[in-house]
């Protein structure tokens, strides 16, 4: 249950916001990025 509290203000924090739309972006540009690297991207590895 803590688990799950931290990341959810890891996701809501500015930084965490900031790291999703990047990531969205060059989604969005082209870049092709796999699940896994996402994943690690975003801190759920």
């Amino acid at each position: 249950m803590a688990a799950a509290y931290l990341l959810r203000l890891k996701h809501e924090s500015l930084a965490g916001k900031r790291e999703a739309t990047r990531v969205m972006k060059e989604m969005d540009g082209g870049k092709k990025v796999r699940l896994r690297d996402l994943a690690r991207q975003l801190g759920h590895a």
